[in-house]
């Protein structure tokens, strides 16, 4: 509450300063090992995608997205495989069904930002 009685207005963060937040977080924590994590922020609710090494590396990173402030979700959709199955990240992004969405990917040395638009079914 603020002097006068009326309650503190906390600062909102749009979700492009929740995403950015949450790729550095994951850039900079040493127990993440992972080269590439795909992440998405939608309504303050954060997803990450592709593909972790290990149940332990999955734990690791939903628990520095929760370290960030601003993030009211999270949807942990990082399943778990083996290094030598993994895919490329952009080959994943480009299997990745979505109508029109905004995906950053962390590297350990770059940031990489994609948007598709995916076309209806039978159209060129």
């Amino acid at each position: 509450m603020s002097g006068d009685g009326t309650p503190a207005r906390v600062p909102v963060r749009s979700d492009d300063e929740i995403r950015n937040s949450v790729l550095m977080e994951l850039k900079w924590d040493p127990k993440i090992t992972s080269t590439d994590v795909g992440v998405a922020v939608k309504d303050e609710v954060v997803t990450l995608t592709w593909f972790v090494p290990s149940y332990w590396e999955k734990d690791v990173l939903e628990k520095a997205v929760k370290r960030v402030y601003g993030v009211r979700g999270i949807a942990n959709d990082l399943p778990v495989k083996s290094p030598s199955g993994m895919k490329n990240a952009q080959s994943i992004f480009r299997e990745f069904p979505t109508n029109s969405i905004e995906w950053s990917v962390m590297n350990r040395n770059t940031f990489s930002t994609f948007a598709t638009e995916r076309k209806p079914t039978g159209t060129q």
